[in-house]
């Protein structure tokens, strides 16, 4: 990448694609791991009681596939949908991300990002701390998606869906 790589994207989401993306900012995490794979040892535990067996593997699954949190994202983005619904800004360069919303600016250097994970329809952002961002590939306009995803490359391990 150029020594002045600069990438800019706007967009505008909706609580639809938040509540559509929350369980992959989860899927794979350290603590969905953990809890996932005690809800499995409770299973395992219980095998003489065929529905606390049932019970324990299905919620297993549905922490390991990140889609416990739906019902949270969608309590928090009904409370604060100007938050969810409100334009985004977003910038990155060689230094980090920088993301402008009706709650302020946040800038991102690379050394606190994880990983960034591409998937169908987004870029998932995920962070050291544990949180996350979605940036819809729909938002780069022209080479700016391949940009983005050589600098992402570049700075972070790049994760395929």
């Amino acid at each position: 990448m150029a020594i002045d790589t600069r990438i800019q994207a706007h967009y505008q989401g909706t609580i639809r694609d938040q509540l559509r993306y929350a369980p992959a900012l989860n899927r794979g995490t350290p603590m969905s791991l953990l809890f996932s794979g005690a809800a499995l040892v409770l299973a395992i535990l219980s095998l003489p009681y065929v529905y606390f067996t049932i019970l324990g593997l299905v919620v297993s699954l549905v922490i390991l596939s990140g889609y416990f949190v739906v019902p949270f994202a969608w309590w928090s983005a009904r409370r604060n949908r100007w938050l969810f619904e409100a334009p985004v800004d977003l910038t990155a360069t060689d230094a980090g991300l920088e993301i402008a919303n009706a709650a302020g600016v946040r800038k991102i250097p690379w050394e606190v990002v994880a990983h960034v994970r591409e998937m169908k329809q987004v870029f998932v952002v995920m962070l050291r701390s544990g949180g996350a961002y979605c940036v819809p590939k729909s938002a780069l306009q022209g080479d700016d998606l391949s940009d983005f995803r050589e600098l992402a490359a570049e700075k972070v391990p790049l994760r395929g869906a």
